[in-house]
C-alpha cells in the first residue's frame, strides 16, 4: 500500500509540473503572437527593455548597509506583529494630509 501511495504522489507531481509547463508554454506562445502583431517601434523597444530588465540574474540596485538594516528591522516588525493594517494606514494618511492642508 505504501508503494502505491508513493507512485500516486510521484504521478501527482509529474502531472502538476506538466500542467504548469503547459500553462507557461501557452502564455509564452500567446505573448509571441501578440508581439508579432505589434508594428509600433517605440513600443517594441520599450517592451524589449522591460523584458531585458526582468531577465537579469544580478540585483539591479545594490543595497547599502543602512538599507539592509532597515529591511532586517522591517522583517522583525512583521515577525512580532508590529504592523498597521492597510485600511488604518490609509485613514491615518488621509487625516495627516487634511491637517497639512489646513
Amino acid at each position: 500500500m505504501c508503494a502505491r501511495k508513493s507512485l500516486l504522489f510521484i504521478l501527482l507531481i509529474f502531472v502538476t509540473k506538466y500542467l504548469i509547463m503547459a500553462t507557461v508554454d501557452s502564455i509564452r506562445n500567446d505573448l509571441i503572437d501578440k508581439i508579432l502583431a505589434i508594428n509600433n517601434k517605440e513600443y517594441l523597444v520599450a517592451l524589449n527593455n522591460l523584458i531585458a530588465v526582468g531577465t537579469t540574474d544580478k540585483q539591479p540596485y545594490p543595497l547599502t548597509e543602512e538599507q539592509e538594516l532597515m529591511l532586517e528591522m522591517s522583517e522583525k516588525d512583521i515577525k512580532y506583529g508590529r504592523t498597521v493594517p492597510q485600511d488604518e494606514m490609509k485613514t491615518r494618511t488621509q487625516a495627516w494630509l487634511s491637517e497639512r492642508k489646513a
